[in-house]
Parts: structure tokens; sequence; C-alpha cells
């Protein structure tokens, strides 16, 4: 999904300089379109970093609706809150990974 997303944004604002002065629906609607696939996953997920990544995403989705509803909102609060919980995210997603693939190793059964 993160993929995926990322690619789509990169179609939708491949231009920075150009983006991010108005309120940027494509960007939004990808970000959304990766809250609900993050939610997905983390309520059927036994894990709790489902939630926590959903949880920071939703901060990057809660950004666009602060500038659509702010219209005046300053540009780099805008593009600082749209980014501010990616590297965390990934992080996040990493380590997930990785302890996944420790446990999957230790012949720890998965569901």
């Amino acid at each position: 999904m993160y993929i995926a997303a990322t690619l789509f944004s990169k179609m939708a604002a491949w231009k920075v300089s150009g983006h991010f002065i108005n309120f940027e629906v494509w960007l939004f609607a990808i970000d959304l379109a990766l809250l609900v696939g993050l939610a997905a996953v983390a309520l059927t997920s036994d894990r709790y970093w489902p939630i926590w990544l959903t949880t920071l995403h939703a901060y990057t989705v809660v950004a666009h609706l602060g500038r659509l509803l702010g219209p005046t909102t300053i540009f780099h609060v805008y593009v600082g809150n749209s980014g501010i919980t990616a590297d965390p995210a990934l992080l996040l997603l990493a380590l997930a990974t990785w302890r996944h693939a420790r446990r999957v190793a230790a012949g720890i059964p998965e569901r």
C-alpha cells in the first residue's frame, strides 16, 4: 500500500514547487485511501503496530483537512504537517517487518 501510495503521490505532485500552495485534492484522496487500507489491516491484525501506523497516517490526513478548513494556513506548516509522520511510520514498518522475520526464524507460529 505504501509503495502504491508513493507512486500515485509522485504522479499527482511531480512538480513540488507548484504544489501545497492550495489544498491538494489528489494527495488528500491518495492519503485517505491509504488510511482506509491501513485501518482495514489494523482491524484484522492481532498486532499493535498496524494501529500505530494507522494513527500516524491519520495525522497526515488531518493536516490536509486543516488546510481545507483553514486555507490561510502557512505553506510550510501545511507541507511539514503533511509529511512529518512519514519517516516514523516507515521506521515502524521496518521494525515490525524485522520482528516478524525474527518470529518466523524462531519458529513461532503466525496466524
